[in-house]
């Protein structure tokens, strides 16, 4: 019993000493990461952050950094969920062309047959010409009120009622109004997305 116990602890031995190291390199790694945030959010005067390091699909950190909340003193966590800006815009024309691939719209559809009835006209703006930004729609965040919440149909029908800035499909104007229009197109049902997106909003 004493030899089998020595031949089982040789060779455990190894396997203890390795993950041993991995655990220290992997102390030694998040100190270094955190030396470098703390240091870009003091440079940059950035109040919060979520970090998240992935190697070979495995999660080396992750982690929050300083507060969500200033006012209130919420900490950064690693749930906590921040403005995405523009990356949005790429989530949702792989949104439209995920029910573009199942036959539920084509992108050269007018985009009024998919819109609730308001007081905007769309004229003939397509979903094409929203997702490559040549609807002729201005930017609607200079019309809006900062302070103030809207909703889905609020923003869609400020949107269609701005004044053209050119025809559809004559020109590329990059802006944020055409793809508050082109979310609304995905159905809500299907709003799960298959990358995981457990929760997100438009705006």
């Amino acid at each position: 019993m004493l030899l089998g116990g020595m031949a089982v602890s040789s060779v455990a031995w190894p396997f203890a000493v390795h993950a041993q190291q991995v655990e220290r390199m992997r102390h030694v790694i998040e100190i270094k990461i955190d030396r470098l945030v703390s240091a870009e959010m003091s440079r940059q005067k950035i109040p919060g952050m979520a970090v998240a390091v992935v190697k070979n699909g495995e999660v080396v950190l992750a982690k929050g950094y300083g507060f969500a909340n200033l006012e209130h003193q919420v900490p950064v966590t690693t749930h906590s969920i921040f403005n995405s800006g523009s990356v949005g815009k790429q989530f949702t024309a792989a949104a439209i062309m995920h029910i573009e691939e199942h036959g539920k719209l084509r992108l050269d559809d007018h985009i009024a047959r998919y819109l609730p009835r308001t007081k905007a006209r769309w004229g003939s703006i397509t979903v094409r010409h929203l997702l490559t930004h040549t609807s002729g729609i201005p930017e609607y965040e200079d019309e809006i009120d900062m302070r103030r919440d809207y909703s889905e149909r609020q923003l869609t029908e400020l949107v269609g009622l701005l004044r053209r800035r050119s025809a559809p499909g004559h020109k590329f104007e990059y802006n944020n109004s055409g793809y508050v229009a082109a979310w609304r197109h995905y159905p809500r049902d299907d709003r799960r997305v298959p990358c995981g997106l457990h929760s997100r909003e438009y705006f």
